[in-house]
């Protein structure tokens, strides 16, 4: 008589979607989870000696056959992202996408997840057990102080955190004492705080330089022209700069690494050159809606009759950087 298959061990996994400079176009990184999750929640993962930041694309029970590959090499995620989280229609839109357009899906994500959001992220210190609705009522308790065998600086710490709402963050410019760091992680292990990763709000966040394309439009013009082959990285930047100017007044340096894929030296460099300028907050507000010209009209109401029509019809917009194409696609949205 042959002996029985021991039965396959189910264990819940999540598809994570990593941007494609850090893990690569066509992949989808699978890891274990202890709770089921929606689609388009953001994670940070462990991809070799990194940690790198992605989103669930699907959330589903599975067994060691249907993962590939042994179940001892599966890893679990590092740590939840708050704040971060993509709508499941959104992930939904962008496997549309990648159907329709044989796009790989981390490459359609990547479109849809918000630029520079890794530089936006901090470190939150929550006190375990309140409620968030006790957070806004300002009804936030400890037990006596004096009872919790705690250290007079892990005491002071979560005094401290509850006259602060309950929250304590980690963040650029405003790091936490070194001592006080020891006296969280402690208190972790005691099981009094959790330590999160949140994505910090743009009301916070306004404590960068604000920066913009140079007003000089003939400097740009002979820059792209004369030196662009042998500075690719600054010329990409202003061209991105050249389409962002239609929508958005000024940028932080961070926001335009994120959308340019360039690093600092490339920031500092066309500060030098007079290339980009700071500006001030006055300045920076939103500029009103340009009027369109007789081209972009023209293309605005043949996208807009398909809108209003519910048809689906293709469209191809020809211009060059600067033409103007972001408006006519702003106008249809």
């Amino acid at each position: 008589m042959m002996p029985e298959a021991s039965p396959t061990k189910s264990m819940l996994v999540v598809d994570i979607a990593i941007h494609p400079k850090s893990g690569g176009a066509e992949r989808l990184f699978t890891y274990a989870i202890d709770r089921p999750v929606s689609p388009g929640s953001a994670f940070f993962v462990p991809v070799g000696v990194r940690s790198e930041l992605g989103f669930v694309t699907a959330c589903y029970t599975t067994d060691e056959e249907g993962l590939g590959f042994p179940a001892s090499s599966l890893r679990p995620v590092t740590s939840a992202v708050e704040g971060l989280s993509l709508p499941s229609a959104v992930v939904e839109l962008a496997k549309f996408v990648a159907a329709d357009t044989l796009c790989p899906l981390p490459v359609a994500l990547a479109a849809a997840a918000p630029p520079g959001a890794r530089d936006r992220l901090i470190t939150a210190w929550r006190l375990v057990g309140e409620a968030p609705e006790k957070k806004r009522r300002g009804e936030l308790r400890l037990e006596a102080d004096d009872d919790l065998p705690l250290s007079p600086l892990q005491k002071e710490v979560l005094r401290v955190m509850r006259d602060a709402g309950g929250q304590l963050y980690d963040r650029k410019g405003a790091h936490l004492q070194p001592q006080w760091v020891r006296a969280l992680k402690l208190l972790q292990k005691k099981g009094h705080v959790v330590q999160e990763t949140v994505l910090q709000p743009f009301s916070e966040r306004r404590t960068e330089a604000l920066l913009r394309l140079t007003q000089d439009v003939e400097k740009v013009e002979r820059f792209l022209h004369g030196e662009a082959k042998k500075k690719p990285a600054q010329a990409l930047t202003l061209m991105q700069l050249q389409t962002a100017g239609e929508t958005v007044a000024a940028l932080t340096a961070a926001e335009i690494k994120a959308m340019a894929g360039v690093t600092d030296t490339t920031i500092k460099a066309l500060l030098a050159e007079g290339l980009i300028e700071t500006v001030d907050d006055a300045d920076a507000a939103r500029t009103q809606p340009p009027t369109p010209n007789p081209f972009q009209k023209v293309a605005i109401d043949a996208v807009l009759d398909a809108v209003q029509a519910r048809a689906v019809r293709p469209f191809l917009l020809f211009g060059v950087t600067g033409s103007g194409k972001t408006e006519v696609y702003l106008r249809a949205a």
